[in-house]
């Protein structure tokens, strides 16, 4: 498995440990899988989905969740900021976690919330 230059898991790690976390925790959620850096055989209709929070999480009470991991020195691209403002704007929770332990923690903060701790 990859390191990041800091030395710490790459986004593709953390993205495996967050969906394992949410799948024990019997959360639901999606993932729209990256293609980045493959050649596309064919034009792609998922267009508007570039930028789209990593994992968009649903709670009780119709509450949702949108995810962006990056690895602290990861940045995020015009596209996931102008996602996170829209998503912001229409009143769903958003944020970036930065390492794992900071994902586990805002999602039990959110799962309190929305229905009790986890």
């Amino acid at each position: 498995m990859g390191k990041t230059e800091g030395g710490g898991m790459t986004e593709a790690e953390m993205q495996r440990l967050a969906e394992r976390y949410l799948k024990a925790h019997a959360l639901k959620y999606f993932h729209i899988k990256n293609n980045a850096g493959q050649q596309r055989h064919r034009a792609s209709s998922h267009k508007h989905l570039k930028g789209w929070p990593d994992l968009t999480i649903f709670f009780p009470g119709g509450k949702v969740l949108l995810v962006e991991l990056k690895t602290p020195e990861g940045r995020l691209t015009a596209e996931q900021k102008e996602h996170l403002k829209l998503f912001s704007a229409l009143g769903f929770s958003t944020c970036v976690c930065t390492d794992i332990a900071d994902f586990y923690e805002t999602v039990r903060h959110y799962s309190a919330r929305c229905r009790g701790a986890i």
